[in-house]
């Protein structure tokens, strides 16, 4: 068998407060509005929600590197959903959504968020030498601090200034050290491991043992007793013989 090694990953699930007033300008559809079904959009409207989900992810990855001092490439952003979207569908596909495992139950201070924001969901994964680099700079504790605390600029094309500022409302930091699996594997025919179909041969016995010898009985060694009939007519014949040839 082999052993597939699995790394290790961090796991950040951040609630970002996004002025969508920014972008609804230039947008045939308000990506908040969860009013709409977002898998029935018609493809000029599907093109604008995919590139917004896509500003927004890519945005924040981008932070996320910059904040941590982590390589850009070991930074993806799996998923991005509206919080107030019960299906929690994946605003970067339209087809996909968020699992289980992927959501943030989000509770912040209503109060204090600005009237055009709407709530998003973004889970992201850092794995390879980031995952190092976190370790060693103080773990999950000090990556939900970072990153609570930074100033995330979200760049769009769909933006008429080219940027806006999002809040970090909520956020969660989970390290995954993941087991390496194993499968199992198939042993060629004809290796040393493979099981012979043919039983070993038994000492015991030997493929050139000789037949069995068996002793003839009694009866078939002794011959059969001649009559009385038989001995006359053998000796009528012998006296016949004699007078021919005289």
């Amino acid at each position: 068998m082999y052993v597939a090694e699995v790394g290790p990953k961090v796991t950040v699930q951040a609630t970002l407060d996004i002025d969508v007033s920014a972008f609804t300008s230039s947008m045939s559809v308000d990506p908040s509005d969860t009013s709409i079904d977002f898998t029935a959009l018609d493809a000029t409207a599907a093109a604008e929600v995919k590139e917004f989900a896509g500003d927004v992810a890519s945005s924040y990855a981008s932070s996320v590197a910059s904040t941590l001092g982590i390589d850009s490439s070991t930074v993806t952003v799996s998923c991005l959903y509206r919080l107030a979207d019960d299906t929690k569908l994946d605003l970067i596909t339209l087809s996909a959504t968020c699992s289980a495992g992927r959501l943030l139950v989000a509770v912040y201070a209503t109060d204090a968020r600005r009237l055009a924001t709407a709530g998003f969901g973004v889970q992201v994964d850092m794995t390879g030498s980031a995952v190092d680099t976190i370790e060693a700079s103080g773990g999950s504790t000090a990556v939900a601090s970072s990153l609570g605390s930074a100033e995330v600029v979200i760049q769009s094309d769909l933006i008429p200034g080219g940027s806006t500022t999002a809040t970090t409302a909520e956020i969660n930091v989970e390290v995954k050290n993941q087991a390496p699996t194993t499968s199992p594997t198939t042993t060629a025919p004809g290796s040393a491991t493979a099981a012979s179909s043919t039983p070993p041969p038994n000492p015991a016995s030997s493929s050139t043992s000789r037949p069995e010898e068996t002793t003839p009985s009694p009866e078939e060694t002794t011959p059969a007793p001649v009559t009385e009939l038989e001995s006359l007519t053998g000796l009528a014949a012998i006296g016949l013989t004699l007078a021919v040839l005289a």
